[in-house]
């Protein structure tokens, strides 16, 4: 058992192989730096006019994936990536505009089409802050 759970414990650049293809972490946020993203948000707030989604994916090197963008359920821009490593991270930014003022979504796709995750923020009105 003890040899079982040493071997799902392998290492690649310092984070642990998953099982199967997964995202192990999928966020909005306002910066990336060092590939790392700043705090996760669900609001975007008036200071702010561009945000950024991240995700970190695990078990899809040589696949490939998508940022789909939604804006209250239409989609408004695709950002597609080659996955070029077990753990692989990948980030698109949006610029949004006063008038585009509801709900995002950004759904990450895997190279058939399946959501492997979806991510919501709120882009409140004026009145609603």
């Amino acid at each position: 058992m003890r040899k079982a759970s040493m071997a799902m414990l392998l290492l690649a650049g310092g984070n642990a192989l998953a099982a199967g293809p997964e995202v192990t972490r999928a966020l909005f946020t306002y910066g990336v730096v060092e590939r790392e993203p700043g705090p996760a948000i669900e609001f975007m707030g008036p200071d702010h006019d561009t945000v950024i989604h991240f995700t970190e994916l695990a078990g899809l090197n040589g696949q490939h994936v998508v940022h789909e963008w939604l804006h209250d359920g239409q989609a408004r821009f695709r950002m597609e990536f080659d996955v070029a490593g077990d753990v692989w991270r990948v980030h698109s930014s949006k610029a949004i505009t006063a008038t585009e003022q509801g709900d995002w979504r950004v759904r990450v796709l895997d190279a058939q089409g399946r959501v492997l995750r979806e991510s919501v923020l709120k882009v409140p009105r004026a009145d609603e802050l």
